[in-house]
C-alpha cells in the first residue's frame, strides 16, 4: 500500500468521524436552562424589599433586586412613624405605588432598600417592567408583573435590555 493510499484512507476515516453525532452530557438543570425561553414567576413569600444593614440576606430568595434610596418619617415630628418612601426615577413613592406628595422635610435619610425588579413575559420573550413600589406586583393576567430568580437572567435575553442593572 502506498503512502497516498494510506493518506486517502485516513482522510476518509476523519471525514466520516466528523459526520458522526457527538453525545455530550450537561450538568443537572443545564439542559432546561439552555432550552428555557421564558422565566417563570417566583412563588411564595418573597419580600418586596430587603435591607443589608438590618441583617436581611439580600440573596435569600435569589430574586433580581436593585438598590434605591429611602427616607423615613422623622419620629420627632410628633406623628407616628410611617412607612418608608422610595426614590425611583427622580420621584418618591409609597409602598402601595402612590406617588409621594407630602412634606419631605418631615422625613430623614434612611438606608438603601434592595427592591424587586419586576418582569412580564409573553411569546416574544421576557420584559423588564420596573421597580417595586412604583410598579406593583401582579402575578397573573395579561399585564402580569412578577419577580424572577436571578439565575433566569443567565438563560434569557431581556427584550429591550436592562434599564436597572440587576445585582
Amino acid at each position: 500500500m502506498s503512502n497516498n493510499e494510506v493518506s486517502d484512507k485516513r482522510r476518509k476515516i476523519i471525514l466520516a468521524s466528523a459526520a458522526t453525532p457527538l453525545a455530550a452530557t450537561l450538568k443537572s438543570g443545564a439542559a432546561m436552562a439552555a432550552s428555557s425561553a421564558v422565566c417563570q414567576p417566583l412563588e411564595g413569600d418573597i419580600s418586596n424589599m430587603k435591607f443589608a444593614g438590618r441583617g436581611n440576606s439580600l440573596y435569600g430568595d435569589n430574586a433580581v433586586r436593585y438598590p434605591v434610596p429611602t427616607m423615613k418619617k422623622d419620629p420627632g415630628t410628633g406623628q407616628p412613624e410611617s412607612n418608608l418612601i422610595f426614590y425611583i426615577e427622580n420621584q418618591w413613592w409609597h409602598h402601595g405605588g402612590a406617588l409621594f406628595d407630602g412634606d419631605i422635610t418631615k422625613y430623614k435619610d434612611y438606608e438603601d432598600a434592595y427592591v424587586l425588579v419586576l418582569y412580564n413575559t409573553d411569546d416574544a420573550g421576557t420584559y423588564e417592567v420596573g421597580l417595586w413600589p412604583k410598579v406593583q406586583r401582579e402575578p397573573f393576567g395579561y399585564d402580569a408583573r412578577f419577580p424572577i430568580n436571578g439565575s433566569c437572567l443567565t438563560s434569557i435575553k431581556v427584550n429591550g435590555g436592562f434599564k436597572y442593572t440587576p445585582l
